[in-house]
């Protein structure tokens, strides 16, 4: 951890041994267990935790090995000040799913790749973000004990947050919402793009039906909010 061998035997020590080896041994680095029974580690530096396998498999063994490798990204090499729109990346939010609860963190105010690592710093997720090592792409890396890794990409479409809670729902008509013709709406979901044919659509309940029926790996609702279409699509997950 953070280049210190922490000594911990996963068939004989116990939870507790592990967290007291590492704030024995680890002095940039703080580990505690939760009221659930989990792992938490903490940076005591304005550094992420690094963590790393030696000669056996106690990440694994802890649930601490979920780790998402990002696709290359191009542009490389890649720094912190590198745009998103220089990377061609557009879209609204992501989901980090844990198995047993869901982040969705907003990145419409991101405009550069410190941007996206600093929301999911703040998201609350016990995930850390960071450029990889070859530079040209994103981990994302669980902190602590969690059941498993899903990031889902996140657009919203057909509506707008300065629309009033409940303004839509599946009566909503698009005319109401300034929607004349919607016509044919192109989704790009890993690689492939897909024309969905929207034409009659008058209300939302049929845009969200068409999208559904016609695009595979895409899942269109509308949001808990009542202010549009979220579009989401599982991309990554470990």
């Amino acid at each position: 951890m953070n280049g210190v061998t922490v000594n911990f035997d996963p068939a004989t020590d116990s939870l507790t041994d592990i967290r007291d080896a590492i704030n024995r041994s680890v002095d940039t680095a703080d580990a505690r267990i939760d009221e659930n029974g989990r792992l938490i580690i903490r940076s005591l530096t304005s550094q992420d935790v690094e963590l790393a396998n030696g000669t056996s498999n106690v990440l694994e063994a802890l649930d601490l090995f979920h780790r998402i490798e990002g696709g290359d990204l191009g542009g490389g090499p890649l720094t912190p000040a590198t745009t998103l729109a220089s990377l061609g990346i557009t879209g609204d939010a992501i989901v980090i799913d844990t198995g047993d609860q869901e982040y969705e963190i907003d990145l419409a105010g991101a405009t550069d790749l410190a941007g996206v690592i600093a929301a999911v710093a703040a998201s609350g997720a016990p995930v850390e973000a960071f450029i990889n090592g070859a530079g040209n792409g994103l981990t994302f890396s669980a902190t602590e004990s969690v059941n498993s890794l899903e990031i889902r990409s996140l657009r919203k479409i057909f509506g707008s947050t300065a629309l009033a809670p409940g303004t839509v729902n599946s009566g909503t008509t698009l005319a109401s919402l300034g929607i004349a013709s919607p016509g044919i709406l192109e989704i790009s979901n890993d690689g492939v793009v897909t024309q969905v044919d929207l034409t009659g659509a008058v209300s939302v309940e049929q845009v969200v039906d068409a999208i559904n029926s016609q695009v595979n790996g895409v899942t269109a609702t509308i949001n808990a909010d009542g202010t549009g279409i979220d579009l989401e699509s599982a991309f990554l997950s470990s």
